[in-house]
């Protein structure tokens, strides 16, 4: 999907989506209106992203869907990168004390809930354009892989094995570079 011919082909779609975030832009300095720049491009990239894997768009501009899909994805994000004090001490499990596997399940089971809605979409219409969803509906109704529409619904929202949010380095570490084969030399001269 990330390969450079494929990047390539979609050079389009990621001008289509620029250019609507311009048009929103001077849209809005034509009305004298303030630009939320997070949430502007927030959403530009969740519908880049959702065009490119669902050929939809998640949320249009200035609409409460938007809003809506911004705090669902930012609450998954929290839940999931958030340190948990129930995995340093497995006892507190059971009693979540942080509320973080309860806001995780309310987060995760409303972006299962639009992913249905994608999938639901893409069934009634038939589906014409090849996108991610499509390929994966096309392998369930050929049975190929016994793919069911929650296998495909996981797929959409996988996550690394083993890899808990404590364990992931987040930090920017400088001074990590390769070794030159011959390492430049600084020479003094005087004027």
């Amino acid at each position: 999907m990330f390969s450079a011919p494929r990047l390539n082909a979609s050079e389009g779609l990621r001008r289509e989506k620029l250019q609507k975030l311009r048009n929103y832009v001077a849209e809005r300095c034509g009305r004298g209106s303030a630009v939320d720049v997070g949430e502007a491009a927030f959403t530009t990239a969740l519908n880049l992203m959702s065009a490119s894997l669902f050929s939809a768009e998640f949320a249009p501009f200035d609409s409460e869907s938007s809003q809506e899909m911004k705090e669902v994805v930012w609450g998954v994000m929290k839940s999931v990168g958030s340190p948990n004090l129930a995995d340093y001490f497995p006892l507190l499990k059971p009693a979540d004390p942080q509320g973080i596997l309860k806001a995780a399940e309310f987060n995760f089971g409303k972006l299962f809930a639009k992913l249905d809605e994608i999938v639901e979409e893409k069934l009634k219409s038939g589906g014409y354009k090849r996108d991610l969803v499509e390929a994966l509906l096309e392998i369930n109704r050929r049975d190929e892989a016994q793919l069911s529409r929650d296998d495909i619904r996981h797929l959409l929202l996988w996550k690394l094995e083993n890899m808990k949010p404590e364990e992931m380095n987040m930090n920017e570490n400088f001074g990590v570079t390769l070794q030159k084969a011959v390492p430049l030399k600084a020479i003094s001269t005087r004027l």
